[in-house]
């Protein structure tokens, strides 16, 4: 089943597909016409048949061939694994584009090291199955077709069912391996998620930990969660290291049978010298599709694992939005009053407001104090509607801010946040990042305003000093 995240884009791109995939029928038909060239070529020299110029034109055929592969092979890969890629990137796009939009309680309850392992890992995953994954799946159905039909009509029947009765055991062996490895691999996603969380903690409170010396406490710490994902990434290295010997083994029994019955029948007369090797190329030939069986089967159970991880995240819906009775509001004018008034974090603190009844007028100055964990910044919050409150509790302007339209709200409202956060980004840039359509002269103002601006000039490069992270 595809994951519903993912059929946009195969309709979107499937014609891209489409190209790529008739290439790879084009190269598979011309790859199974070399055998037979060959086959064809001993038979004629053993028996005496063949003159300097017949195999002088076997060989142009055969560099022919070599250079329609070449041509074939390149855009085949052109087009299914550069189609993978854009689908990686516009993917990589929606959910960064869903992210953005989601509420901030989501991220209050959500780690950020597991989100960034679905915007890198998991994405990566799923490129792979739509790349790889389909090149093996289509590839392993032409391959087999094109090669049975040969081997059956153009050498012999018998043979053929006697030389190919241990390859399903490779696609037997390949589905066990899928249902193992979609379990280790979902393991192994999330140990790598809990790792990229510690880590992304440690840079980001780097400060913290120097200034409290627990070094040596998070380095163990780190350790243990490290060697936890490296436990995990064996697990799956092992069932690997199960798979491709056995498919060897596997092979090299069907090989021992060609070798034996087919070199008999060659003896007996039964078939020719050059049909004998053209068969052994064919039967070589089967391994690779039966290897990409299983290949497709672990692939494709790794990319299905990390789609679900994705899509679960981009199942959820915001909280924050505009309804659909927004009022038609341009412009706030300040007046505030909040009637009845409680509120709970979703899953969290319960009680954080209760009971508030206020109005605050326009151009009045207020000041509210408090413990910490009172509620005044959530207070705040709840003003920019980066927490919903309940309908008919809060009022601008005499509207119900549920009904305000989101945009106008926020824009409105002049905000400085107790903890303050810098991008890595020039000093003019991180400035204008709420207000992107001033010019230098306004930005140099609201400096001077912040009196800031000797600061920032004393800097090398003045405003466009690029600041760290934070």
């Amino acid at each position: 089943m595809i994951v519903k995240s993912i059929r946009p884009y195969l309709k979107k791109y499937s014609p891209l597909y489409l190209i790529g995939l008739l290439s790879l029928f084009m190269v598979d038909f011309l790859q199974v016409k070399i055998p037979a060239i060959i086959g064809d070529t001993t038979d004629g020299i053993s028996m005496g048949t063949y003159t300097k110029e017949n195999i002088y034109q076997n060989l142009t055929k055969i560099i022919m061939i070599a250079a329609f592969i070449m041509i074939g092979r390149f855009v085949w890969r052109f087009f299914i694994f550069g189609t993978a890629r854009k689908i990686e990137y516009n993917l990589r796009n929606d959910f960064f584009r869903h992210l953005e939009k989601l509420s901030l309680s989501y991220f209050n309850k959500t780690k950020t090291g597991d989100l960034m392992s679905h915007a890198t890992n998991d994405l990566n995953t799923i490129r792979m199955s739509l790349g790889q994954g389909m090149l093996f799946a289509f590839d392993f159905i032409l391959i087999i077709s094109l090669v049975l039909y040969q081997m059956i009509n153009s050498i012999s029947l018998k043979l053929t069912l006697i030389a190919i009765i241990p390859l399903p055991f490779i696609g037997i062996l390949g589905v066990g391996f899928g249902k193992v490895m979609m379990k280790r691999f979902k393991a192994k996603q999330e140990a790598f998620s809990d790792m990229t969380e510690q880590v992304q903690e440690n840079i980001s409170g780097i400060r913290v930990v120097k200034a409290f010396t627990q070094e040596d406490k998070e380095i163990g710490a780190f350790a243990d969660i490290n060697k936890y994902n490296f436990k995990k990434n064996i697990h799956v290295v092992k069932l690997f290291a199960l798979l491709f010997p056995t498919i060897t083994l596997i092979s090299g029994l069907s090989t021992m049978i060609t070798i034996g019955y087919g070199g008999y029948m060659t003896m007996i007369g039964q078939i020719s010298l050059g049909q004998f090797i053209e068969f052994i190329q064919y039967l070589g030939m089967l391994v690779w599709p039966m290897m990409a069986f299983s290949m497709t089967i672990n692939i494709f159970s790794q990319g299905m694992t990390s789609a679900k991880r994705l899509q679960a995240i981009l199942d959820v819906e915001p909280e924050i939005f505009d309804s659909e009775n927004t009022a038609d509001i341009k412009e706030l004018k300040g007046d505030i009053e909040f009637k009845n008034f409680s509120f709970d974090y979703q899953g969290g603190q319960k009680g954080a407001l209760k009971d508030i009844n206020v109005k605050i007028e326009k151009g009045q100055m207020v000041g509210i104090i408090g413990r910490t964990g009172s509620g005044k910044t959530t207070f705040v919050n709840l003003l920019l509607r980066l927490y919903n409150p309940k309908k008919s509790e809060i009022f601008i302007d005499g509207v119900d801010i549920l009904d305000i339209p989101l945009k106008i709200l926020r824009k409105q409202i002049g905000y400085v946040p107790q903890d303050n956060y810098l991008f890595s980004n020039t000093v003019k840039n991180n400035i204008l990042f709420g207000a992107r359509d001033k010019t230098s002269e306004q930005v140099k103002e609201a400096a001077k305003m912040a009196d800031v601006h000797q600061n920032i000039v004393d800097f090398t490069d003045s405003y466009e000093t690029v600041i760290g992270e934070r």
